[in-house]
């Protein structure tokens, strides 16, 4: 039973890290895309 618990454990922290990264990489387009419109604001 424990065994199970860990392995649940361990499959959930892969699964917010997974997640965590992807948002990052999401924010990471955003600012790109928000650089990109203020350049041709400025421009």
């Amino acid at each position: 039973m424990w065994d199970e618990n860990n392995d649940k454990g361990s499959q959930n922290n892969d699964k917010g890290s997974a997640s965590s990264d992807r948002k990052a990489m999401w924010d990471l387009m955003d600012l790109r895309m928000m650089k990109a419109k203020l350049l041709k604001d400025w421009t």
